[in-house]
């Protein structure tokens, strides 16, 4: 198998090229998780009286896409500690051109 060999500046640019894609995947879960919450709570007492049901209900029905950078900043914040982790792992595990030298 043939590799490439990436400097440590080209693996920080990977991984911030896919930090929209992350925080989009974190939308769509919470959003899925929000939908569900919404159902199981407006069981037990009227949804209406959970103080932002509103908001979340906008945020929840809007795409990623479309939130405003406040809105997408809290996703961002997810998929930065996926990032992160990321980070961390691979950090032993990759050989970079410049440790090379």
């Amino acid at each position: 198998m043939t590799g490439k060999i990436y400097t440590k500046k080209d693996f920080e640019n990977k991984l911030l090229s896919i930090r929209e894609k992350l925080a989009s995947l974190e939308h769509k879960q919470w959003s899925h998780w929000e939908e569900y919450r919404e159902k199981a709570s407006g069981e037990m007492h009227k949804v209406e009286d959970i103080p932002n049901t509103h908001v979340w209900k906008r945020q929840r029905k809007t795409p990623y896409s479309k939130l405003t950078e406040k809105e997408k900043n809290s996703d961002r914040n997810w998929a930065d500690k996926v990032l992160n982790l990321l980070r961390k792992e691979f950090k032993e595990l990759l050989y970079f051109a410049e440790d090379k030298q």
